[in-house]
């Protein structure tokens, strides 16, 4: 769910998995995965199968000056921003201020430099709070405890805030 002021947008990405199993990968290749994903269209069934297909790896919302995509801008299915290069990829191409990404799992921050150069990394912190002052990349990541971390953005002066939530 994004929120501001006057705009709510809640919104389901696809990603790499589900265009395995709309893709019948196992069609074509073997692994587990592979097995995974005929799995999971089996006891999806072809209507849920169908909604999947339905799903964009990649969304720009100008309201907010937000796009997100799954992977990377430059590959919203598979691609990964995991460092500075990925990163500057990503934000040649982005057309909001805000990009906020996953597919890697990994918690990561990136911000263009005040002269408009090349992206820095950040250190993730939980807890703290991050003001949005210039175009960044954010990704909330997945804990490897079997808790997420949420990513929390404030409105009017935008922030990120990182934060382990328990999932139930």
């Amino acid at each position: 769910m994004l929120r501001s002021d006057d705009v709510d947008v809640s919104l389901v990405l696809a990603g790499n998995h589900e265009q395995f199993v709309v893709g019948q990968v196992w069609r074509i290749l073997d692994g587990g995965w592979a097995r995974y994903a005929r799995l999971a269209n089996a006891e999806l069934g072809p209507e849920r199968v169908e909604r999947l297909k339905a799903l964009e790896p990649h969304v720009q919302i100008p309201e907010l000056g937000v796009e997100l995509a799954h992977g990377s801008l430059d590959d919203p299915w598979s691609g990964f921003v995991k460092d500075t290069a990925d990163a500057t990829l990503t934000l040649a191409v982005a057309s909001q201020p805000l990009v906020l990404v996953g597919h890697t799992h990994v918690a990561a921050y990136f911000r263009e430099a005040r002269d408009g150069g090349l992206p820095r990394s950040r250190k993730i912190e939980l807890g703290r709070e991050e003001e949005l002052d210039r175009r960044c990349i954010l990704n909330p990541g997945a804990g490897l405890d079997e808790r997420w971390l949420e990513l929390r953005l404030g409105t009017g002066r935008r922030r990120a805030t990182w934060r382990h939530v328990g999932i139930a």
